[in-house]
């Protein structure tokens, strides 16, 4: 939904890089300063990846309702 396209050929790059830019972008909030301890990655990583999993499902639901009934 997120490309506008379902053409596998785009949507498989696209999804690695946008992965791969999340975690980067994630990477240094899991060691928080002044401290010797790292939080996991894939914490700090679902509470950013989880709002987008959100926001695609209210506007999937949106769209459905229409349709049925």
């Amino acid at each position: 939904m997120a490309l506008g396209t379902s053409d596998h050929r785009a949507l498989i790059p696209a999804s690695m890089l946008a992965g791969a830019f999340l975690a980067l972008a994630c990477a240094p909030l899991s060691q928080p300063p002044d401290t010797d301890s790292v939080l996991p990655l894939n914490a700090i990583t679902s509470l950013f990846g989880a709002p987008v999993v959100i926001a695609f499902l209210i506007r999937s639901r949106r769209g459905v309702q229409g349709v049925a009934s």
